[in-house]
């Protein structure tokens, strides 16, 4: 087993106050996603997981999306901590979407290079995409796709020695048990 570097260090820190903050609704959360980003794109690419690198790319933009989408609704006349529920219609094509295109991807993966994992690193990424999405959009039902997601993360990280990012996700696993509670009373209270 590797010893633990100093960059997945920086970057599992960075990604903890992100999601600390992102729970609070801080806007601030997406600058330390974004540099725990950059971090993890390296970090993945070491480890041959090819779909995580790119999902890493993805964060890096969806960081700068988020943030400045954050700004907008603090200025504007919608309450920040407008958090709404995706329709039962919309979870389920969701899942059926993001289900198929995970299963393309893995396939591909596994016929044209030497990724580690594509049956779950496809869909862990896949999945993250659409969970990153319904965050920045403050959809509640995003921390009930991460509590899955983070799960099946923590294998394949273990799988790949990266054992500090397999904490990471164990961790996250619980932040976003209480993120999901968390969001879920402001939404009760913004209702009354």
């Amino acid at each position: 087993m590797e010893a633990v570097s100093t960059i997945e260090i920086i970057a599992v820190v960075l990604a903890l106050v992100y999601l600390l903050l992102a729970a609070y609704q801080n806007s601030w959360c997406w600058l330390a996603a974004a540099i725990s980003s950059v971090f993890y794109i390296k970090i993945c690419f070491d480890a041959q997981l090819f779909i995580e690198t790119g999902l890493q790319f993805f964060y890096l933009i969806m960081a700068i999306v988020g943030y400045f989408q954050w700004q907008k609704k603090a200025t504007t006349n919608t309450a920040n901590e407008q958090i709404i529920n995706l329709s039962f219609n919309s979870w389920l094509l969701g899942i059926l979407i993001c289900g198929f295109i995970s299963v393309a991807m893995a396939l591909w993966f596994q016929q044209n290079t030497n990724a580690k994992l594509p049956w779950l690193d496809a869909p862990v990424t896949i999945f993250s995409i659409w969970a990153t999405w319904l965050v920045i959009k403050k959809v509640l039902q995003n921390w009930l796709l991460w509590i899955v997601i983070d799960s099946v993360a923590i294998y394949i990280y273990v799988q790949r020695s990266l054992t500090i990012t397999a904490l990471l996700y164990a961790l996250y696993t619980l932040l976003a048990i209480i993120g999901y509670l968390k969001w879920k009373k402001v939404q009760k209270l913004s209702l009354k």
